[in-house]
């Protein structure tokens, strides 16, 4: 099978599961705050906002294991190799699991003792999770991904029909449930690993895979802490700066604004082992725009998120004009991670990725504030981070300059964030929608029209054999 085939179907394995998250994620994003209080749904966030920040306890371990068997296949690696990594990684995070005991002895917030708690689990299917997107085992990863997904909406639903049949909230029993899941997956992880021929060795520690492995990911993995710490300091700000209230607001914005994320994810875990053997000029190019094409497309469903707070969630509604901001910045962010931060990987230019992310994290910082300074409203740190996006798209077409986009593509990147802006905060959700689709499709028939015309034959292509057997 050739590259460009793995890359297709890698994309329509990890698509499809991704369309279920996706589908699951936004019933869960408009139905927790619709039938939770305030605090219960805060409660839930600010465990999210801290699980975000498990990674960084890996030390880089998992980054090492991502980029020592990039664009390599499970079957041609050395299981006792693999085996003995595996081993040195669970004994190391093992001892982290007194981690959430002692936060909690120290701050006497339940929920951060929760979020300590899942450190281990979340890493190790960190590490599995790495292990299988870098060797091109989509098809494993997709199928317990898609599992999890089902099971942790199967786990709100259940808790949300005890809230409203029975009058019971209790953020406690979201966060026991979210810790047993997160053990679940890790074990059903380990399953899947052992099932390709490889038995699980629980008393080996090797340092020299554990320096190897560190030395080699730190850069990737202090870099995705930045990443994490870029993509959060405004929820930072406003848990310290503003109050609960205004917390769960902003949250639920941000919770819709991931949707983003989720239907991208496809495209930018396989890119990495496509990019690993395919980094000529043109090919990045036409991957570029198609990006481009298909984000500005889904911020479209923005709109959606706003028709549906208005008119069945209106506690929500000074989230809208957040809503917009947040999803503005998303479309550069989105072009990032999915073309220039694989190309930083792909290319062994993980330092260079790193010093970036630090340079724009602070400026994420520093923005934020000054904004809030002048605008004392939530809204601040939404302006902000579209802006600390843009510094960050900046950097990196100047770092890879023979990747750079045409003007073309920039003029339709700001002209489309611009209508984005106006028709979501200005106009309503029916008609804005409507307007901006239009416009994105119309643009992009003049910029790029041999990208659009390949995408729609590619979807009528989809189309017709999906058609043909039924």
């Amino acid at each position: 099978m050739s590259d460009s085939e793995k890359l297709k179907k890698g994309i329509s394995l990890i698509f499809g599961v991704n369309m279920l998250a996706m589908v699951f994620s936004l019933l869960m994003n408009f139905l927790l705050p619709k039938f939770l209080n305030l605090n219960t749904y805060a409660a839930i966030q600010s465990y999210n906002l801290y699980v975000g920040f498990s990674g960084l306890f890996t030390l880089g371990f998992t980054d090492g294991i991502y980029l020592k068997y990039g664009g390599d296949s499970l079957g041609r690696i050395d299981s006792s190799e693999l085996k003995n990594d595996l081993s040195t990684f669970r004994l190391f995070q093992s001892c982290l699991i007194i981690l959430g005991i002692l936060l909690y002895i120290f701050t006497k917030d339940i929920v951060i003792l929760f979020a300590g708690l899942a450190i281990f689990p979340l890493n190790m299917t960190s590490f599995f999770s790495l292990l299988f997107q870098a060797t091109g085992e989509f098809e494993r990863y997709s199928k317990i991904t898609g599992l999890k997904a089902t099971i942790v909406f199967g786990v709100n639903v259940l808790l949300l029909l005890i809230s409203i049949v029975f009058s019971y909230e209790d953020s406690l029993l979201f966060l026991i449930l979210y810790l047993i899941v997160n053990v679940a997956y890790w074990i059903l992880l380990e399953k899947s690993f052992t099932s390709l021929g490889n038995g699980i060795e629980l008393k080996c520690f090797n340092l020299k895979s554990w320096i190897e492995n560190i030395k080699s990911g730190i850069s990737l993995t202090l870099g995705t802490f930045a990443s994490v710490l870029f993509t959060s300091i405004d929820r930072w700000y406003i848990k310290v700066l503003l109050n609960n209230t205004a917390f769960a607001y902003y949250s639920f914005a941000v919770s819709i604004d991931n949707f983003l994320n989720t239907a991208i994810s496809p495209v930018t875990i396989t890119l990495y082992n496509y990019l690993c053997n395919n980094r000529e000029s043109v090919q990045v190019k036409r991957l570029r725009r198609y990006i481009v094409i298909f984000t500005t497309a889904l911020a479209s469903c923005s709109f959606g998120a706003k028709f549906i707070i208005n008119y069945f969630i209106p506690k929500y509604n000074p989230a809208v004009e957040v809503l917009f901001w947040l999803f503005a910045g998303k479309i550069l962010y989105v072009i990032i991670q999915a073309i220039y931060v694989n190309l930083y990987k792909a290319l062994k230019k993980q330092n260079i990725y790193f010093r970036n992310l630090v340079i724009v994290t602070v400026a994420n910082i520093l923005i934020n504030y000054l904004l809030f300074l002048f605008i004392r409203t939530s809204v601040a740190f939404a302006i902000g981070t579209m802006i600390s996006n843009g510094l960050w798209f900046v950097l990196c077409v100047s770092d890879l300059k023979e990747f750079r986009p045409t003007i073309n593509e920039y003029f339709y990147i700001l002209v489309m964030i611009v209508i984005l802006l106006f028709c979501g905060i200005k106009i309503n959700a029916i008609i804005g929608f409507i307007i901006y689709l239009i416009s994105a499709f119309l643009l992009a028939i003049v910029i790029m029209k041999e990208e659009v015309i390949s995408l729609l034959k590619q979807l009528i292509n989809i189309g017709a054999r999906r058609i043909k057997n039924v």
